[in-house]
């Protein structure tokens, strides 16, 4: 009974994780200035997959839209 559960559940888990996923992807690859910051970030949020977007999300994100709007 339980594992029915997660299993219908899961898809609508996955989805959201993916999609924010590759927006971090996209973001670093894009805002990020070209540096070698952006290629270790690129490679923690690739590697780590939905734990690395978080990390990149909270740490280095606000980090950088601080400094662009100064």
């Amino acid at each position: 009974m339980f594992f029915q559960t997660v299993i219908n559940v899961l898809p609508f888990l996955i989805i959201p994780a993916a999609l924010f996923w590759f927006w971090m992807v996209y973001d670093c690859f894009v805002h990020e200035p070209p540096s070698e910051k952006r290629i270790i970030w690129l490679i923690v949020i690739i590697v780590t997959h939905f734990i690395g977007a978080l990390l990149y999300y909270f740490m280095r994100r606000p980090e950088r839209l601080r400094t662009t709007k100064q």
